[in-house]
């Protein structure tokens, strides 16, 4: 783990050049500057609301996967999980596979880390309050 994910000042700075670097002019860095967000929680909050809805669910389902599984998640582990419904027969259906296991990377952005040593998914410090708000907002 880096620095930035042991210290909330660094993490919060870190998501803030996160924001940043999207930037392709001069115009976009002053309007992104304007607009950054005043705190770590807020910047959770902006990234789990910038969340496109129609990936909610499985967003969350994801997780929550990462929240409470007994061993840390690799990136085709947990894209395996999301697709499993409780609620539907057969609960597994291998057409719902997500095609890139990577688009959970892009989606997770700022709100988790990856071991570069098994790369297996971890939660930053308080996007579990904000997994809850997410959900709660649904």
């Amino acid at each position: 783990m880096t620095l930035s994910s042991n210290c909330p000042r660094f993490r919060w700075v870190d998501l803030q050049l996160d924001s940043l670097k999207k930037c392709l002019t001069a115009s976009d860095v002053k309007k992104t500057l304007r607009s950054l967000p005043r705190t770590l929680n807020e910047t959770y909050d902006r990234i789990l609301l910038g969340i496109d809805k129609n990936h909610h669910q499985k967003v969350f389902i994801a997780l929550q996967w990462i929240c409470y599984s007994y061993q840390p998640l690799t990136i085709e582990e947990l894209a395996e999980a999301v697709i499993i419904d409780l609620a539907a027969t057969p609960s597994f259906d291998p057409g719902n596979r997500i095609a890139d296991p990577h688009w959970l990377l892009e989606i997770f952005s700022g709100l988790v880390l990856i071991s570069k040593r098994n790369r297996s998914f971890f939660l930053v410090a308080n996007t579990r309050f904000r997994l809850l708000k997410l959900h709660i907002s649904l």
